[in-house]
């Protein structure tokens, strides 16, 4: 991809915000692509899970040496319809964070406005 290249030359990491958020093939296929262009890393949702889902990712990021960042706390109205729900005690989003972070995530997606 051009952008890719231009990016690059410049001494920049090319990131691809696409979010991704697939059962583990369709996260390895998708994968495939965003290697084949040249990307350094991604965005990923976690809502499909570890196991047969996110795993996909961060075996990617390992095998491959890219960076992935986790889909953690959006800023529309709506996020609050789910990201701030209390999992023992911790709102969705904290517990996203800190799991992601232990797998080995390299950061977060977090809008800027969250409230």
């Amino acid at each position: 991809a051009e952008i890719v290249k231009a990016i690059h030359e410049v001494d920049c990491l090319a990131l691809l915000d696409i979010k991704l958020s697939d059962i583990g093939t369709t996260m390895d296929a998708g994968l495939y692509w965003v290697n084949k262009l040249g990307f350094d890393g991604v965005t990923f949702s976690p809502f499909p899970g570890y196991v047969n889902g996110v795993d996909s990712v961060y075996r990617w990021a390992e095998s491959e040496d890219k960076g992935i960042f986790v889909l953690c706390r959006m800023s529309n109205p709506g996020t609050h319809d789910y990201q701030s729900k209390k999992i023992a005690g911790v709102p969705f989003y904290e517990a996203i964070a800190s799991d992601s972070h232990k797998k080995g995530c390299n950061g977060f997606v977090v809008g800027s406005t969250a409230s």
